[in-house]
């Protein structure tokens, strides 16, 4: 018959367990519910509709590029945009958005609805091509050019024909794509093909509301600029808000300043 020593009673064995089961119910717990400064950067924008969601989407994305361009030496290389940045773009801006400054958010978010101006540009490119009959007729009949390379990078960017003009010598062929990259990068990767004599992001005119962002050591600043006055030609006045977001997630408005908005 199996016995038990001192120390080894069916009771003792069972608190043991119990106690074993505790602790480590702490345990896991500790690792798996977020601390107070992780709790502080959780997003929510369930406040904004889908289609404002989206378009504050892209302007994070447009932030991210520009700080892109600005700041990575090997930019034109990178054909996507960095997640990372897009995140603490947007999640910069929601946290706004969820802060205190409710007249200043409301000037920005509906008063004046201000986002990113279109520059750079994500989805429209223009290429030339050496004279080819041939090729000119195949893409502008949706056909593959016969340039491997091309056609894939093509395809796999998601690129549509939407204009052609050609030349005897040269033909330039419009594109429209619906997914956001950095555009400039893939034109870069686009005049590496033979036959290509040029690639180009498809530009835009003018001037509008913009938004501005700059990531610093601990904190991010933006500048939500309200635009105004012949900006077909440049914008006469302008009138910016001013915010910054720590690196837990909160938001401070710093002043807003420029001409006075009539």
């Amino acid at each position: 018959m199996l016995g038990f020593g001192l120390g080894t009673t069916p009771l003792y064995v069972m608190r043991k367990i119990i106690f074993l089961i505790i602790v480590t119910f702490i345990i896991f717990s500790c690792q798996e519910n977020p601390t107070k400064s992780d709790t502080d950067n959780i997003l929510n924008d369930s406040f904004l509709s889908d289609s404002l969601k989206q378009l504050y989407q892209i302007d994070a994305y447009r932030l991210a590029l520009r700080d892109m361009k600005e700041n990575d030496e090997d930019y034109l290389n990178k054909t996507e945009i960095s997640e990372e940045l897009y995140s603490q773009y947007y999640k910069g801006i929601i946290n706004i958005f969820n802060s205190e400054y409710t007249s200043q958010v409301d000037s920005i978010l509906n008063i004046f609805q201000i986002h990113t101006f279109g520059k750079p540009r994500f989805n429209s490119i223009s290429i030339g091509f050496e004279s080819d009959s041939v090729l000119f007729e195949n893409i502008s009949n949706n056909l593959p050019s016969g340039i491997s390379k091309y056609d894939s990078l093509i395809q796999y960017y998601g690129f549509r024909l939407t204009s052609t003009l050609i030349f005897p010598e040269v033909g330039f062929f419009r594109y429209w794509t619906d997914k956001i990259n950095n555009i400039e990068a893939i034109c870069y990767e686009l005049e590496k093909i033979p036959k290509v004599k040029n690639a180009n992001p498809n530009s835009i005119g003018g001037d509008g509301n913009d938004i501005i962002g700059k990531i610093l050591e601990d904190k991010i600043e933006y500048d939500f600029i309200y635009k105004w006055g012949d900006c077909w030609a440049g914008c006469i006045s302008s009138h910016t808000w001013r915010f910054i977001v720590s690196n837990n997630g909160s938001a401070e408005f710093i002043k807003s300043f420029g001409d006075e908005i009539q």
